[in-house]
């Protein structure tokens, strides 16, 4: 066999490759991706609609969604309206919750989702909030503020709670799984109502001391939900808040 038609042979063999291709993405399809998941739930109940098409009802899951990105929109029963834009991956679970609200500030809610990491050995957890530069607290412990990057958490379960001055706590109960990043998202409502527990002194009083030499009685700030108490400048929760002390720190009974 001469070189003429060796070459024939294999520019023959590219050209047939090349049309099964062609004809496998534009007779059959493009190459199929994994499906997307999308979970939505809300108070009060709500219709909803992905890209203006009504698709259901709360409580909603779709395991089979196609990878894109969707405007997602609630209604109530009353008209409310709440939208946003989501982005769904294949292979991901995207979870959606919104306490839908007459305004803004009455309204709540969060956004989480799971995305693949470069390293399957690594964990992540990524935390936005609004407002920003809310407080958040890992199993209790308080880790930082928002927005932020999480990266020396154990996989498996863990609680995050995002919480600021005169707005309702958000929690999160979230799995995070080596390789994958969770991506968290957190509207905060407002409400100057808030239960706590309110430590009553002026800020310059407040100083915390971990002593053993301490003369009692003193007080030990115990651990919480969020990592810290909010101080306010009387014994009732709508007061302003005049300073913040956190687990482990001891200070005088005064009465």
């Amino acid at each position: 066999m001469n070189k003429k038609k060796i070459v024939f042979i294999l520019l023959l063999g590219t050209i047939l490759l090349g049309g099964i291709v062609v004809l496998k993405l534009f007779v059959f399809g493009k190459v199929s991706q994994p499906n997307a998941a999308l979970q939505i739930n809300s108070i009060p109940k709500t219709k909803v609609f992905l890209n203006d098409k009504e698709v259901g009802e709360i409580p909603l899951k779709k395991e089979k969604m196609e990878p894109g990105d969707y405007k997602l929109k609630l209604v109530t029963l009353g008209g409310v309206q709440w939208e946003t834009k989501i982005k769904l991956l294949g292979g991901v679970f995207t979870y959606v919750y919104r306490e839908v609200g007459e305004t803004l500030e009455d309204s709540s809610g969060q956004i989480i989702t799971m995305e693949a990491l470069a390293s399957d050995r690594s964990v992540e957890v990524a935390i936005v909030s609004d407002p920003d530069g809310a407080f958040v607290g890992i199993d209790g412990v308080k880790s930082g503020s928002t927005s932020t990057i999480i990266k020396n958490l154990e996989p498996g379960d863990h609680t995050f709670v995002i919480s600021s001055p005169d707005y309702s706590d958000q929690i999160v109960y979230g799995n995070v799984t080596a390789g994958y990043r969770m991506n968290i998202v957190v509207k905060l409502k407002k409400n100057p109502f808030q239960k706590e527990t309110v430590i009553v002194k002026p800020t310059s009083e407040l100083i915390a001391t971990n002593s053993s030499q301490l003369i009692k009685p003193y007080v030990v700030i115990n651990q919480t939900p969020i990592g810290f108490l909010r101080v306010r400048s009387a014994a009732d929760p709508t007061s302003s808040q005049s300073g913040t002390v956190y687990p482990v720190e001891k200070f005088s009974l005064l009465e």
